[in-house]
């Protein structure tokens, strides 16, 4: 059974930014603890992965919004070659970028597109 100790290094490193669980960081934004025996070690814990750090941030926001721009350029690219579905599914992909860089890396993995709307 792990100590308390290796808990604690693990709940630290949970949700760090550009980690692979770095969506679990948004549902501490809202959480309360109940209880705190490690004399408020807990509490501070939470409330520091409740915001992300401004640089992080930065970097989070620059990258999803790159990532928006050059799948939006491909698909209006597309979209002027006349290529209907290429088109559609990079403008798709735009979004999931943009849901990527917002957190919801969850949601997004968890979604399934309908491909049969695409010939329309």
């Amino acid at each position: 059974m792990p100590s308390t100790r290796s808990r604690i290094a693990q709940f630290e490193q949970a949700g760090e930014p550009c980690s692979s669980n770095a969506w679990v960081r948004y549902s501490y934004s809202h959480a309360e603890v109940v209880l705190d025996k490690l004399d408020g070690r807990i509490a501070g814990l939470v409330a520091k992965k409740g915001v992300l750090p401004p640089r992080a941030a930065r970097d989070i926001a620059a990258r999803a919004l790159y990532g928006y721009i050059n799948s939006y350029h491909r698909s209006a690219k597309n979209a002027g070659l006349r290529l209907t579905i290429e088109a559609r599914l990079d403008a798709a992909e735009s979004v999931e970028v943009l849901a990527r860089g917002h957190g919801l890396g969850q949601v997004v993995d968890s979604w399934e597109p309908d491909l049969s709307r695409l010939r329309g």
